[in-house]
Order: C-alpha cells, then structure tokens, then sequence
C-alpha cells in the first residue's frame, strides 16, 4: 500500500525541492484517489489509507486555520475547518465502503500522510462512531494539527494507538502555529531525515521520511514482547495509555 503511494503516475510530490515543484506544469490526468479503502483478509482488518497535498507550496501559502464544530460528532469538539471540509467531501464514500465490507472485520489501520494525516483523527472518531466495537490503529505521517484541546482529549480516550511519525526537520507538523491553540492527538514518534532548508524535501515521502524511518527501525530493533507481541520496545517508553 505504501509503494502505491510513491508509485502514483505524474505526481508532484515526488519532486524533490520547492524549486522544482514550481516548475512543474498542471498536469492533464490528475490523480483523482484520495484515498484507499483495503480489506487485509489474511489478518482479518480493514486499512484506510488517505493520500498528501499534490501542491504543498500552495496550502502553506494558502494556510488557513478557521476553527469549526466536528460535524460527524456533534459536542465533541473544534476542528481545523478546512481539514474537515475535506473530510466531508469524501465521507460519504467512506462510510459506503464501511457499510459494504466491514462485516466480520473488528480492527482498523487508519494512515495518510500530510493532508491525509490531517483526515485521519477525522476519519477515525466517525468511524467509531458508526461502530463503537472498533479496535483503530492510526499511523500518520508529516501530520499538522488538526484539533483544540476538547477534541484531542476526544480522540484520546477512545483512541489506544495512534502514532504520528515526524521528521523534526518538516515544517508541516508545527502547523497551524501555537497560536491558533490547535492541538496534536496521539504520541509522537520523531525521526531524522537530514537536515534542508528545502520545505518539500523536509516533508514528502521519500526524501523527508523513508531516510528517518530506515535509520529509526535500524536503531529500534523489534523484539518479542509478552503482551503486545513483536515490536520495537523503545516505542512503549511512555507511549501506553
């Protein structure tokens, strides 16, 4: 699923600075998947899986954080607006697909990257919601702050395991400013791809994170462990709740 992403025709993201994205001509055929909705049988879960920006120069500089009431979920706090108009656009879809293949299935991975990282505590409350016998597990990577402090405090009594991978040199995860008092979900894990000055290079995929998550996975080795089976230790350090 991950080499899907990088595997997309044309994309913009696969350029490797600002500079270079500038350049690049709109192109005719467009990506129109914003996301993917997997049904992993062999492991009996389902996987959500919403793609980044195309154009990321153009949402910094068009950053907007006007603060709105989570629709899927009335009195349960305030989201980033424009995060959520997005999550509104494809829901419909989403819970289709839901109502169509969840049956049998009681664990969910839910990821994206950047704009789809974004999504993913949006996607992920609603789909409780809909279904309160869910086990979710959300990964997100290069995600901004999506919810004040009443909605992340949501999340984090029903959500176990959520990890946010971030590239300390990236920009994007520092966003909306501390000022908007937006929040982030979750348990950070920070990784180091090298430092740039380059934004882009800093948060697409494949410069700004697959160098950081090799290095992390090489110093973090799994392990068997006696109740959360194998994984890397270091990583329940203060990150159970």
């Amino acid at each position: 699923m991950l080499q899907s992403m990088f595997d997309q025709p044309k994309q913009p993201q696969r350029a490797t600075s600002d500079a270079a994205v500038r350049t690049l001509a709109a192109d005719p055929n467009a990506n129109l998947n914003f996301g993917w909705f997997c049904l992993d049988k062999p492991n009996q879960r389902l996987i959500v899986a919403f793609r980044g920006t195309e154009f990321i120069h153009d949402w910094l500089d068009d950053f907007d954080f006007v603060p709105a009431p989570y629709a899927p979920v009335p009195g349960r706090g305030t989201v980033h607006e424009g995060f959520q108009l997005v999550y509104l656009a494809v829901r419909d879809n989403l819970i289709a697909l839901w109502n169509k293949y969840s049956g049998g299935y009681s664990e969910i991975l839910i990821t994206g990257h950047s704009l789809g990282g974004a999504l993913c505590p949006l996607a992920t409350l609603d789909l409780l919601n809909v279904n309160q016998n869910l086990s979710p597990v959300v990964y997100t990577w290069a995600e901004p702050r999506v919810g004040h402090d009443d909605f992340v405090t949501f999340f984090n009594t029903h959500v176990n395991v959520c990890y946010r991978i971030v590239n300390v040199w990236d920009v994007v995860p520092h966003l909306p400013p501390d000022i908007a008092q937006y929040e982030h979900e979750g348990s950070q894990v920070t990784i180091d791809s090298g430092f740039s000055l380059d934004v882009v290079h800093n948060h697409v995929l494949g410069t700004g994170y697959v160098p950081g998550m090799a290095m992390w996975n090489k110093d973090h080795p799994l392990e068997v462990t006696r109740h959360f089976g194998t994984m890397a230790v270091a990583a329940l350090v203060g990150q159970v709740r």
